[in-house]
């Protein structure tokens, strides 16, 4: 299990390039192998090497977080044109950005779900 949990496996096969060397993939293996392992009752991958692919993509969620890259709209409130301050209503785009900022373990979650089933029965 995992052993397809690789730099190599992350950017090549899964073409991602968020992460930018294999120190800094193989800085946040080994805890997200954890947190895998500890779900991994209730998944069941849909196509082979899910698992693995699932927590590649769990690394990279932890990676942008821990480096402050966010998926939501860069915004800039004024500007110097022509020698003129110019100022720009962002209120719009910054309410919408609120609503689309997630939390880690919500973006772990959708990682697992992109290659996995998950089962919530009760026992």
């Amino acid at each position: 299990m995992f052993e397809k949990v690789t730099y190599t496996e992350y950017s090549s096969v899964l073409g991602r390039s968020v992460i930018p060397d294999e120190q800094s993939f193989n800085d946040l293996k080994l805890t997200n192998e954890l947190e895998m392992k500890k779900v991994l009752p209730l998944v069941f991958p849909r196509e082979e090497d899910g698992i693995d692919h699932a927590v590649c993509m769990m690394i990279e969620a932890e990676y942008k977080v821990s480096n402050g890259i966010s998926d939501v709209a860069k915004t800039v409130s004024s500007e110097n044109v022509s020698g003129h301050s110019v100022s720009f209503d962002n209120s719009a785009i910054n309410k919408a950005n609120e609503k689309n900022i997630k939390s880690l373990a919500e973006m772990k979650m959708e990682s697992i779900k992109l290659f996995c089933d998950i089962s919530v029965g009760v026992c």
